[in-house]
């Protein structure tokens, strides 16, 4: 019972649109159980490419993208939390994960990849990736090579679960409304918790509320006239102060019913009217 490997132990069909439930009974007295899992036919193989929006669960650019509730492919559950000290975990060895981004702003993001894991000596809260691990990993996005970063600490030999720490992966890319595909390979046993996309809130939109409707002619819009909020894609909000923004017209020389005035803000790049 010392030596694992994979074994094929039936094939199963399951039914579209459906909860399939799958029971396993084993009634062999000793046995070391690490994972079971569905893979296609060599038949069936050529009809069900990966299609990774099919099996895979799509994130949230700020939402974090933790074991437990995503799809990995190939990625083993690791249950035994006695060296981890931590609730769930998996640990990776020759292990491809997978998963999507959404990005649903109308804007491209850009945000540091970071993974939580345990790396060995570090000591702190964050850290940088090894030369030495950096061999030993690749991501893609969108299909596309990114260069990893930095200089991880860690320690050679068994030492490798002693201390967990985020460490800033790479620089991402995530093209406004759309779905990206990260990947990530690992050659090497690490145990990690959770990837989180890290950066600068994006403004999202503004809101003017309160504002002065009526001018005498020769008047102009003033401070106090009006209240301009700036909403952000993490959730948060701030009410800016005047001279932060534009208005356009601020003047009023001729006499109107009613007449369009344009509050502009503009931050990180992005504008917002």
């Amino acid at each position: 019972w010392w030596t694992f490997k994979e074994n094929a132990i039936g094939e199963i069909s399951l039914v579209e649109g459906e909860v399939n439930t799958v029971e396993f009974f084993s009634g062999f007295s000793s046995s070391n159980l690490d994972y079971i899992k569905i893979v296609p036919t060599k038949d069936d193989a050529a009809k069900y490419p990966p299609a990774p929006e099919k099996y895979m669960r799509t994130f949230d650019i700020n939402e974090r993208i933790e074991a437990e509730n995503t799809d990995f492919a190939n990625a083993r559950i690791e249950t035994n939390t006695v060296s981890t000290g931590v609730a769930l975990s998996w640990t990776s060895f020759d292990t491809t994960i997978e998963f999507i981004v959404r990005n649903s702003l109308d804007v491209d993001v850009t945000r540091t990849l970071r993974m939580f894991a345990a790396t060995g000596e570090g000591g702190g809260d964050s850290g940088e990736l090894s030369p030495l691990m950096a061999e030993r990993m690749t991501l893609t996005v969108g299909g596309e090579p990114v260069t990893l970063e930095g200089d991880l600490p860690m320690t050679p030999g068994d030492g490798w679960y002693n201390t967990y720490m985020n460490i800033d992966i790479a620089e991402v890319t995530l093209k406004a409304n759309s779905d990206t595909m990260i990947k990530f390979t690992l050659s090497d046993r690490i145990n990690i918790d959770y990837f989180e996309l890290v950066g600068e809130q994006i403004l999202t939109d503004i809101a003017v509320s309160g504002q002065k409707t009526a001018y005498l002619v020769g008047s102009s819009v003033s401070e106090g006239d009006l209240t301009v909020t700036a909403n952000y894609d993490h959730g948060e909000s701030k009410t800016l102060e005047w001279g932060e923004y534009t208005v356009s017209p601020d003047s009023f020389e001729t006499e109107s019913e009613a007449q369009t005035v344009t509050v502009t803000y503009t931050e990180g790049g992005v504008t917002r009217t």
